[in-house]
């Protein structure tokens, strides 16, 4: 099952990457509940946590509004990528989803926000570090490595940036 699970993941990928590539993926700009977005992200990524022993907790800062305007289904596939790649890292340890409010909404300033996944496992191979937001570039051998470059790239068309640090016992994800 989670072999399918995968092979679908990697499946839909594609068309993504191929949209991408060829500057034809478009992003939406609607209202939305972000607390769908994360019962949606909840239900995806659950299981294989708990297949694995490992629980990841989703933290939202108290001043982010439940209702938003944007692309909710292609955050929730950057989510969706971050998360599941902190599940697989992870070892007896959890993770976390944070999103924080970096700047206040002011007059015609939208808000700003942040989000930070971390993961409890054995870190990134610096050799891999600097390449692995680049197409089919993976830490393992369960994905295409085309999760984190379709991340980057729909961060990057919404004007945003992905940053990572790892270190032995984990990585961390700023988006």
């Amino acid at each position: 099952h989670r072999s399918a699970k995968a092979l679908l993941g990697i499946i839909n990928d594609i068309p993504d990457f191929s949209k991408i590539e060829a500057g034809k993926l478009t992003m939406e700009r609607v209202d939305f509940d972000l607390q769908e977005v994360l019962d949606h992200l909840a239900n995806l990524t659950g299981q294989a946590a708990e297949d694995k022993g490992v629980e990841i907790m989703f933290q939202v800062d108290a001043d982010i509004p439940v209702s938003l305007i944007g692309d909710p289904l292609r955050l929730g596939q950057v989510l969706t990528n971050l998360v599941s790649n902190a599940v697989q890292a992870m070892e007896k340890k959890g993770g976390t989803l944070n999103i924080r409010v970096i700047n206040a909404a002011e007059h015609l300033v939208p808000a700003q926000y942040e989000v930070i996944v971390a993961d409890s496992g054995p870190g990134i191979p610096d050799d891999i570090k600097a390449r692995i937001f680049e197409p089919f570039v993976t830490t393992n051998t369960s994905g295409a490595g085309l999760g984190l470059a379709i991340t980057k790239r729909i961060v990057s068309a919404h004007k945003g940036t992905i940053n990572l640090e790892s270190y032995p016992g984990g990585t961390m994800f700023h988006v």
